[in-house]
């Protein structure tokens, strides 16, 4: 996100990217392995998905275990070297990143299962996501708030609105994190 990016050097923020969980676990980039799920409602039954989902979530979980204790030691370590770490940043509306917004994992199954994988675009993508977008945290970023308070580290954490992205809205996260590097009235 430009709007982000141009906020930090603005304030005199250096930056570092958490690594993707999703690309971790999904299958890189193009999280390969979701798209297997796009259109499956031909031979994968509404009974069979929540089964389905657990396995995955309990994968998911295992990989992400891992990306956590690396994010939460570097974290460590950069406070540990003097360097004051100001935000965390998530993506609100991410099943793996939202802060205060993820996605109900079933809804979204059954809305990219029921989906046409030769005809679905862009656009019905973000619908499927606008629909199952419901209140809480991600399962990296949440993992990421209890291994960061398991080490006695307690930093704030924001959150890119995807929902507002996904409407050509501006990042509103920017300003909050020049408030949050104590720069707010520069």
């Amino acid at each position: 996100m430009r709007e982000i990016v141009e906020a930090c050097v603005d304030a005199g923020l250096g930056m570092v990217q958490m690594p993707c969980p999703e690309e971790a676990a999904w299958g890189g980039v193009l999280k390969r392995r979701l798209l297997l799920v796009y259109g499956s409602g031909r031979w994968l039954p509404r009974p069979v998905r929540p089964v389905l989902l657990r396995a995955v979530l309990a994968y998911t979980t295992l990989v992400y275990r891992r990306l956590t204790r690396e994010t939460a030691r570097r974290v460590a370590d950069y406070r540990n070297s003097g360097v004051d770490v100001v935000s965390v940043v998530g993506v609100d509306g991410s099943p793996s990143c939202g802060m205060a917004r993820t996605l109900d994992m079933g809804r979204a199954l059954d809305g990219l299962c029921d989906a046409d994988p030769r005809s679905i675009t862009i656009g019905d993508v973000n619908a499927i996501v606008r629909g199952a977008v419901i209140p809480g945290g991600g399962l990296y970023t949440d993992a990421v708030k209890g291994e960061l308070r398991r080490r006695g580290i307690d930093i704030p954490y924001l959150a890119h609105d995807l929902l507002a992205e996904l409407d050509g809205k501006p990042a509103a996260v920017a300003a909050s994190l020049t408030t949050a590097a104590g720069r707010g009235d520069e």
